[in-house]
Parts: structure tokens; sequence; C-alpha cells
């Protein structure tokens, strides 16, 4: 009781120095002392209460007597049923120590009781309210976990010790119940009204929520495979899923709706007192250094890892193409620690999402002045080295951490890291984790926007993703390879499209509509079974009352065509234009799934019209919610950013100046960021009166991203050796001049013009140029097309071959260069005399971008066949010339060749008794004869003459089999060594491979080998027509139809019978 008491004087201190003076002094005028009753309960000690603690020592038909006494006399009776509520939460901490740690028979434990008592409300409320239980519970789930044993209080301990999630205490699921418990209480409208007013119930669950942050920390793997693979973390996620429910609950206590009449005027004021209370919290909190260890469990992984804390977090200075330089956490996600679990941010963010209790308007009433920005600059610490916004920008790195964690475990980044951490990525984003962690992530973030300078935030997102230079007009400088590269930028793009489209919780969306969304997106991507759509969607909807409701709303029920079909919902056609291709809950292949039915919708839509629907002519217009009060009025500044703009514009231009095609992904996803800027209507830009200081609209046009397109310039390099700069306008034009990128014109047009429209008179002036002289180079290409039209039939003919040659020939040339910039080193360590006169030869021939001539005139192509390469899978470094590598592969001696005995009669008339050949299926059964007219139309089974083929004429010798799966001879090495030292290590198994026979098991597909086949030569060139160029059609015509039945005769004539031996 003393530790809380000193916890609550805390609490009213922190309430008086942020200036919430009402709860502080509602706090004081209380009338009874804190937990003066439990003191007064303590030293009673009735029958009942030896009952409880004495459970565990009786016998099972004793305690199964006592549980009917119980539920038959004392639970009936609501009168008593308090009576022994009360007792229960008296000998809560010693029944939890028996439950938890020395109870086999834990389904006859008196412990189970609690969901008959603390489910009924009178009895939460006052247990909660008069005898400190809320904290009680939270301190024995604290000491169980951390300790395994049930000491209470725990004082500093609990800031001095961390979790350790390989304990015997995290494998028990018996500690779910007491979670059950805590949910049971705060289920209570009492207890919820309680949580709000109370600010030591909020700290007595901080502190309990806390010892789960950072735990279970992991770090990239990049030298070597890690050795073990710990499923410790199976349990870190059990744990997970329990805290995230319960602080789902905890935080539904501030949810107070408009339309409800006795709403409390206090609750802005308290919701922004809980703000501010846990980012204090998260601020404060520093990690212990102290893990508690369990000895008798070997390979503790990750034991000594530890996430550091807020006030440990460096800063290091990035500086940008056009927003000068910004300071920003440093941190690299490759190389340091990190962790899935942080409770205490979720719990942010849930605090965050009852945004109707945030709105300027609704907080200034409760009698806070500022508005939502106000909140940080209370907070600040006079002897903290951060600034406000350094504190809160540190607290967002880490739900930005966990995202680019994900990224990079889906693009194969952590393989060395086994397949546990693929699970901890799947599991995070599954549907039962979803709601209360990785929607929680993206909604701290978004707020995080209205908060911070979105540039600033923007800058720490790109350095995260290791994407700076990428951004920067250094496509090159990346510690990821080519794919992985790509993979993370289309990633990191659909983020920020969430970050500005997902809007349920910034408008406030009810629960049904937020329902009513869900089942839209998810039908849109294929008509689904009542059963497989409440698996898609979280429970909280799919339990809702009103789902159902909602489902028959917006969809329509087909019925199942046969005994083994099921009904399915398919989305009505009046919602298809509620559907959005980048809602946060879809998979990469969603979103394709999804971009190719409104396609499908949108070509009937134009065939309907009697439009033409080409395909390069689609293209999806974003549709952005308004919001109309609340925080994230201003949403779309974000959109406006300076940064935003450098993303868009060097997503553009890295894939138009690669030489290969990069992703089409990329530059639909930038172009689609653009258009957002351009429809948004929650900024600051939008309204015509809201123009900075001296800014005429009409000579300048719209501030913000129209005003930066068409002004801010980057460096791009023109040709190899000039760099220029243009504008993000610019590169849209050239866009739409360059044909490979047909496919992008319509939404770049579609951009161009928004921006002619909304842009200053000088981008008006040089967009109507840039028209005209399009307008006249078509016009011109017209005048060509007609004049080819004029030709006649043979000058076509002989126009159309030169143009096929030219660009076959450009082809090939522009293969061959992108191929030697690539592999510029491959053969640089070739000595002279492996150079012979005949690749002199080849290369001069070849030397035309793989196209030659021949003394005929006619195309020969040539190109260059090389032996096989790629990745080692061992240490997924390339496999080259720069290090010996081979082909896993298993020889064994075959007798698979075998030589026809010509000089056996039975085999060679049933050889030549096949008439469809060995490929086709015949039956065992045939006619008996063509010529036997009695039994025309009868079969039988003939009997085989043959008693197996003749070993003498099977051809023995080796047979390769091989996977194709390559590997350095180095890495093949340490390979087999782990083998053998697994085979003499557990020489009592049956293992799949005998080493005896040098044989083993390829570690990605199983295959059986027992050699590796080195891979040491050299390209080899072919040409075609090549030697066929001479061939005469005309004699091997003649020769197919005549001279193959010459050779039979002849070989008729010396060819003898005689009788096998």
């Amino acid at each position: 009781m003393q530790e809380f008491q000193e916890l609550d004087d805390q609490e009213t201190q922190f309430s008086e120095q942020i200036g919430v003076h009402s709860m502080a002094k509602k706090k004081q005028s209380g009338e009874l002392v804190l937990g003066s009753k439990m003191l007064t309960e303590f030293k009673k000690k009735l029958r009942l209460d030896y009952f409880m603690l004495l459970d565990l020592r009786l016998w099972k038909d004793m305690r199964m007597c006592l549980r009917k006494l119980f539920i038959s006399t004392l639970i009936a009776n609501l009168s008593y049923k308090r009576v022994l509520g009360l007792r229960f939460a008296r000998n809560y901490p010693s029944v939890a120590d028996a439950f938890l740690l020395r109870d086999r028979e834990f389904p006859l434990s008196v412990m189970l009781f609690s969901v008959q008592l603390l489910t009924v409300p009178t009895i939460a409320t006052s247990l909660v309210s008069d005898y400190n239980f809320f904290g009680i519970m939270c301190s024995v789930l604290s000491s169980f976990l951390l300790t395994e044993q049930i000491t209470l209080p725990l004082g500093d301990q609990i800031r001095e010790l961390r979790l350790n999630c390989e304990r015997r205490s995290f494998g028990t699921r018996k500690y779910y119940n007491n979670f059950h418990d805590l949910r049971y209480i705060i289920n209570s409208d009492a207890v919820r009204q309680r949580i709000r007013s109370e600010p030591l119930l909020l700290r007595q669950y901080l502190d309990f929520i806390t010892i789960f942050q950072g735990m279970n920390p992991i770090v990239r793997q990049a030298g070597s495979h890690v050795e073990y693979e710990s499923a410790s973390w199976v349990d870190a996620f059990n744990a997970t899923l329990q805290v995230a429910k319960s602080g789902r609950r905890f935080t539904d206590a501030f949810l107070v709706p408009n339309d409800k009449e006795d709403a409390d005027e206090l609750a802005p004021l308290q919701l922004i007192r809980a703000v501010m209370r846990v980012i204090k919290h998260l601020s404060d909190w520093i990690p212990p250094k102290n893990e508690v260890r369990d000895e008798s469990t070997p390979f503790l992984q990750y034991s000594q890892l530890r996430v550091a804390g807020v006030r440990e977090q460096e800063f290091h200075t990035v500086k940008t193409a056009n927003c000068g330089n910004f300071s920003i956490v440093k941190f690299d996600v490759t190389k340091q620690p990190v962790s899935l679990h942080h409770p205490v941010h979720w719990l942010l963010s849930q605090l965050l999402e009852n945004v109707n209790l945030l709105d300027e308007k609704a907080l200034e009433h409760a009698g806070w002045s500022g508005g939502i920005k106000a909140m940080m600059s209370k907070l600040q610490d006079a002897e903290s080295k951060f600034t406000p916004d350094d504190t809160f920008l540190t607290i967002l790195d880490w739900p930005i951490r966990t995202m680019v964690l994900l990224c990079q475990i889906r693009s194969g980044f952590w393989v060395r890291n086994g397949y546990s951490v693929l699970n901890q990525a799947h599991h995070y984003r599954d549907v039962s984790l979803r709601e209360n962690t990785f929607d929680t992530d993206l909604y701290l973030l978004q707020f995080g926007f209205i908060l911070l300078d979105a540039d600033r935030l923007f800058t720490s997102l790109l350095d995260r993703f290791s994407l700076l230079p990428w951004f920067s007009g250094k496509p090159s400088q990346s510690p990821y390879d080519s794919a992985q590269t790509i993979y993370m930028v289309e990633e990191m793009l659909s983020l920020l499209i969430v970050f500005a489209s997902e809007r349920s919780h910034a408008a406030n969306l009810s629960l049904e509509e937020k329902t009513r969304r869900e089942i839209i997106q998810n039908l849109s991507i294929a008509p689904m079974a009542h059963s497989e759509l409440a698996k898609k969607i979280t429970e909280s909807m799919s339990e809702n009352a009103k789902f159902d409701q909602i489902l028959s709303e917006v969809a329509k029920f087909k019925a199942p065509d046969g005994l083994i079909d099921h009904g399915t919902y398919e989305l009505k056609p009046e919602y298809y234009s509620d559907i959005d291709p980048h809602f946060w809950h879809y998979t990469r292949n969603n979103r394709e799934d999804v971009e190719a039915e409104l396609q499908k919708i949108w070509k009937k839509e134009q065939e309907a019209k009697g439009l033409p629907a080409v395909a390069d002519d689609f293209f999806i217009v974003p549709k952005l919610r308004r919001i109309e009060s609340g925080p994230f009025v201003r949403m779309g500044n974000m959109l406006h950013s300076r940064i935003l703009l450098q993303i868009i514009f060097y997503g553009l231009w890295n894939v138009k100046s690669s030489n290969t095609v990069v992703s089409d992904t990329i530059v639909e996803q930038v172009l689609y960021l653009a258009m957002m800027a351009l429809v948004d209507e929650n900024n600051d830009y939008v309204s015509p009166s809201s123009n900075p200081d001296g800014w005429d609209r009409e000579e300048y046009g719209m501030p913000g991203f129209v005003w930066y397109a068409s002004t801010d310039g980057f460096a791009v390099m023109a040709n190899e050796l000039e760099r220029e700069h243009i504008t993000l306008l610019r590169l849209l034009l050239r866009i739409i001049e360059d044909s490979r990128l047909s496919h992008l014109h319509k939404r770049c047009l579609w951009i161009v013009n928004h921006i002619e429209e909304q842009g200053s008179k000088e981008v008006k002036h040089l967009i109507s140029a840039w028209k005209e002289e399009r307008s006249i180079f078509t016009a011109n290409q017209s005048g060509s097309a007609e004049a080819n039209n004029n030709l006649t039939e043979v000058e076509r003919k002989k126009q159309a071959a030169k143009d096929r040659q030219a660009k076959i020939m450009a082809q090939f040339a522009q293969a061959q260069s992108n191929f030697m910039s690539q592999n510029e080193d491959m053969y640089d360590d070739d000595t002279d005399s492996d150079i012979d006169d005949e690749d002199i030869e080849v290369e001069e021939s070849s030397g035309n971008g793989g196209v030659a001539m021949t003394e005929d005139g006619e195309l020969e192509v040539q190109r260059k066949f090389h032996f096989p390469s790629g990745t080692c899978i061992v240490c997924q470094e390339e496999a080259d010339s720069s290090e010996l590598y081979g082909m896993l592969a298993f020889i064994q001696p075959s007798t698979l060749l075998r030589q026809t005995p010509l000089d056996d009669t039975t085999i060679l008339s049933d050889i030549f008794s096949i008439d469809k050949g060995l490929d086709a299926e015949v039956s065992s059964e045939v006619p008996s004869s063509p010529s036997d007219k009695s039994t025309a139309g009868k079969k039988y089974t003939r009997p085989s003459a043959i008693h197996g083929f003749p070993p003498q004429s099977h051809k023995s010798g080796l047979h390769m089999s091989t996977c194709s799966h390559l590997m350095h001879v180095k890495c093949f090495e340490t390979f087999y060594l782990s083998i053998e030292a697994r085979h003499a290590a557990q020489s009592r198994y049956k293992h799949p491979e005998n080493i005896v026979r040098r044989e083993y098991l390829c570690p990605l597909c199983k295959a059986l080998g027992n050699t590796l086949l080195p891979v040491v030569w050299k390209g080899k060139t072919e040409s075609y027509p090549g030697v066929l160029a001479g061939a005469n059609d005309e004699q091997y015509k003649s020769f197919m139809e005549s001279g193959i039945d010459q050779l039979l005769t002849q070989l008729e004539k010396h060819r003898h019978f005689e009788p096998s031996k």
C-alpha cells in the first residue's frame, strides 16, 4: 500500500506540473486514504480464506466438493457473492502463486472463480476503487514473469530486471488467465470511468506493460547463417497477443462517443493528460541492463542484446537537395538490435485514436489551451538535452524501425537469420494481431506528421530505410542488391501512400463505417464465403452485432450450385466507386488483383459508352476522404513536403534513366503520390484565402506542391560528363515525349494539366508552348504516315525490311552495351595465352552489337553462351569468377543406356511391332490377327515372349544428376564439415545421407548429392544460322523422300539374321 501511495503522489505532482489542476484538486479532496479498506481486510482472516489458501493441499474430490459448495451457496446469492469476491481479492497473490507455480490440477483451482466474480460490475468497481485490486493484479503478473515467483511489492526491482523470453514462466499458458482477469475488470463501465479519472491506474498499467517493451530483440546476421534458431519468439508473441488485447480494452475506457448525452466534460482533459503521461513515460524509459536468465535453458540466443531507450539515442545531420540539413536519430536497422514488441507505443497510438476529444474546440471547452501541439512544449524538461520535437521524433523511431524491419525481412535481407524472423514478420501483420500492432504503428506515424515537420520525418524515413542515396540521384549506393533495392523502394512508397490516404481513424469513422469499408475492400478482391470473409476481418468487426446487416447491404448472396459448392457474397456494383487499390491491409498480390478488377470495370464502362478501351489509357485517380474536424484537418500538408517532391522526382528519374526496366510499380506509386497532392483538400494551400504573406496567387499560382514542382530543381546526369538541374514539371514533359513510357503518358498528362490549371503564369505559358510544339510534331508524323501510304507495295516492303533490320541492330547493340557495362570485369583475370586466333575472329565478327553480316549479305545473329551463375545458397553472395564455385550434383553408376541386340529376332520383331512408339499408351489387349476373319473384332492377351532384356546389351557407365543450385567451394567445405560434425554428435540417429559415400543433402531443396561440379569454363559464342547458312533445302528434301529408302535397301541386302543362342 505504501508503494501505491507513493505512485499516487507522483501522479498528482505530474498533473500539477502540466497544468491539469482540476484532476489534481479532485485527487486531493479524496475522503479516504488510498488502500485503507484493503489494510483493514488484510487483518481479518476468515474460514473462507483458509479454504482458498489451502486449496492446493486438498485432494481432488475435496476440491470438487468445495467448488460445488461455492457455486450453490455463495455465488448464487448476490450479497454473499460480493463477500466471496472481496476474500478472493484479499488472497489473490497467494492463490495466483499456487495456481501459476505449483498446481498440477489447475482446472480445479479456486483461481478460476474469477470469471464468476470479476464479471459482476458492482464487485469489479468495488475492488478497483476501494481495494486497489487493479494494481495488485498488475504486480502479480509482473512479479511472475520477471522473477518466476510472486513477490510483492517489487518496488525498484521492476526497473532493474529485463524479461527473458526463454524462461519457463513464458512457456506456460497459465498466466493467460490473469490477463483475462484484467480484461474482466476493465469491461465494467464504472471501472472505465475510474480509469479516466484516476491517474494511478494508468501509472500502474504503464509500469506493467513496460516490462514487455523491447523484449526479444533481434539483430541481423551479416557474416554467416545463425547456428541455432530459438523458439522463444513464439512465447514472446503469445505474451504480446495478451498484452495487446488488454491494452485495447484499457484505452477503450477513454472512448467517449459524441452522441453520448451524459458525456463527461472533462473527458478531453483526461485524455490529453493520459497522452502526456505516456509520452513522459516513454521519454524517461531506460531499458534495464540486467536480464533474468534461466541457466537451465541452453542456447540463450540474443540474451545480451538490448534496445536503447529514448534518452540514450544519438542524432546526426543529414543533407537534402533543397531543404537544407536535418538532425535525425542515428540508427541502422541492419546492424543494431531491433524489437517488434513495444506495447507502450501501441497504448499511445490507441489513446490518440480518440480524435473527437482532441479537437481544438473540445480541448478549449475542457480548459486546455493551445490544442494538441501544446502538450509537447509542456513536457519540456530543463535537464533534458532534447527539444520536445526531438523527443517525439525519437519516440516515433520505434514504429519506423518496425516498418523497415518488416520490409527487409520480406525482401530477403535477413535470410541468414533463418525462418524465425519470417514467421515473426508474418504474425505481426496477421489478422489476430494486426489491429493492435501493425495498424497502431501506422497511425502513430500518421499522427507524427501533424505534430512534427513533415520534411524532417520524411528524411528520417529515408534514412531508416537506407534509401536516402537512391532518392538523391545515387541509385548505386545501397546496402541492398538490385532486387532488394527495388522491393524496399516499392514498400516504402506504399507506406507513404497509406500515410496520406488511410483516414479511418483520422476521420473518426464509427465501428460500423470501418466494418463496411473492410467488407467492401475484401470483396473487391474476389467473392467470398461468410466464413472466409470473417477470417480476413478483425474480431472487433466480425463479432459486431451489425456485421451481417452491413454485409447484406453491400453484397449480394450467390447460392451454391451443387452439393459440394458453397454460397459466396459478391460486391454490389454501386459500391465499385468505394474500392481503394491502396487499402492499408492489402498485400502486394491483393493490390494487383484489385487493380486488374478495376481495369475490367473501367473497360466495360468504356464499351458501354461506345468509347475505345485502350489499356494504356487506364489509371486510377485518388479519392481522399475529406476531414471536417479534429487534429487531422491539415493532414494533407504532408503531401506538399519538399522532401516528398524529391522522392517523387527521383523515383521517376531513376526509372526513366535506367537502361534496363527497373519497376513500373515505382513509377505508378510516385505518380499516385503526385495526384494525391493535387486532389487533397485537407491542407493549408487549397483555399484561395490561405496564402503565405505577400503571396499573389494570380501571379505565382497555388503554393505548396504545384509551386515546388515547377521551381525546385534537382541535379541529374544529362550525359556521361554533364549535369543539369531540372524540375518535376520538366521531367513529366520528357516522360510524355518518351515513347518507351507510353503507358504512363495519360496519367503524366493528367498531372501536367492540373499543374497548368493551378500554376503560375510562367508555368501556364511553358505548358501551352509545349502543347503547341507537340501538336505540330504530331501533325508532321501524320503527314509522314500519309506519305508512306503513297508508296508502292514493293517500296513499302523494302522500307519495312530496312526498319526491322535497323531495329534489330539497335536492340542487339543495346543488349551488348548493357551486358558489358554490368560485367566489365568478368574476364579481367584471363591471360593472353587463353586467347587464340579463333577468339579474336569471333570478337571481330560480333563487334556489331551481336549482329554480323555474312558474305552473302545476310544477317547472322551471334550471342555468348554462359555457364551457370547466380547466388551461393549458403552465403548468398554472387557466384562469379572472383571465387571458385560449383554446382551440386549426384554421380552414380547406371545402366540406363542399352544397345539393341541385332542378332535376336524375337527382340527385333517386338520392336518393329510397336507402331505408335513408346510415348503413346498402348493397351495390353490387341487383335489376334488382321487376316483372321473368324476372330475379327475379338481380343486376346498377348503372352510376352521376351524374358527380360539381355544384360550383356546394357551399357554401364556413370550418370550425373543435379539440382542446379550453386555453392562456393569454401562454403561447400564448411557445409560438409558441419554434416560430419552432426553425424559424430548424433551417432545414434539414422541420417538421410551416408558420409562413407560422401553424400549430403542440398540445404535448399534436400536433393541427394555426392560431388560438387566446378564451373570453370568460359562462355561459348553461338551464331545463327552459322553452319546452316549454306544448307540446301532441296537436297535435304530429296534425301528425305528417296535417299533413306535407298539406304534401307542396301542394308537389307547385307543383313542376315541368325538364331539367338
